[in-house]
């Protein structure tokens, strides 16, 4: 639960400072290449992107993911899709997790999302405006082997 509450938290920092930074300032006049008019910091992906990425992830983790789109609780609502996935620890290897999904997606690291534990993990891939980010946890474990429950998230968005 740290975890998500730690990958929360960051995003909805990196979210404020993004929307705050598109602000005119009082010294700056608005011409026609300033935004007059608030944006958001995120945009949302397509259903087929959601879907592509949705196969893609199956078949590297040998594992069904739910695809819920335009919905996840740490980006504003209608800019995100999820994907979710939960199983034993016979299921998904919580060890190998996260580097099958960034061997998978194959795009930069992005430091921002960096989170972990001995229960859980985060992490953020970007390739120029598209932004991954996941966290891979375990529960009803001590030691994070494969005991108890394992649970995937993965959000996909991007950033204007």
């Amino acid at each position: 639960m740290r975890i998500k509450t730690l990958l929360f938290l960051s995003i909805l920092t990196i979210f404020t400072v993004c929307k705050d930074s598109k602000e005119p300032t009082a010294e700056s006049k608005p011409t026609d290449a300033t935004p007059t008019k608030k944006e958001g910091a995120y945009k949302a992906v397509s259903q087929a992107e959601c879907q592509n990425f949705q196969e893609k992830l199956e078949k590297a983790l040998n594992v069904k993911f739910k695809l819920t789109p335009e919905e996840a609780s740490s980006f504003p609502e209608g800019t995100v899709c999820k994907l979710e996935a939960k199983g034993s620890g016979s299921e998904i290897d919580y060890n190998t997790a996260s580097e099958k999904i960034e061997k998978t997606i194959g795009w930069e690291t992005d430091n921002r999302f960096a989170a972990g534990g001995p229960n859980g993990m985060g992490g953020g891939l970007k390739n120029g405006k598209n932004l991954i980010v996941y966290v891979v946890e375990t529960e009803g474990s001590e030691d994070g082997k494969n005991k108890g429950t394992v649970s995937i998230t993965i959000s996909i968005t991007q950033e204007n």
